[in-house]
């Protein structure tokens, strides 16, 4: 994802960063995903999935999902600089 705005970008840079992924399997135990996915392919108003349980990895479980999708796709395209693996 790109950021289209240069001022939002600069705020961003000039404070500390986080990074988030976000990841909904529609099959998760809350139930919260697939109501969620449900009521939008509907065109059903926001009240209609209100329900919105968020999961919450550490930096190691993040940096191991990158490293593993990484190593996928180092196989499908060859050892892009994109795809280098991160420490």
């Amino acid at each position: 994802m790109s950021i289209k705005d240069p001022e939002l970008a600069d705020e961003i840079l000039a404070h500390d960063y986080s990074r988030h992924l976000f990841f909904a399997p529609a099959h998760h135990l809350s139930g919260s995903p697939a109501s969620h996915m449900r009521a939008k392919l509907a065109n059903l108003p926001a009240s209609e999935h209100a329900k919105h349980d968020a999961f919450h990895y550490d930096e190691a479980e993040v940096k191991a999902a990158v490293n593993k999708r990484k190593a996928a796709l180092r196989k499908k395209h060859g050892k892009l600089p994109s795809l280098k693996e991160e420490t």
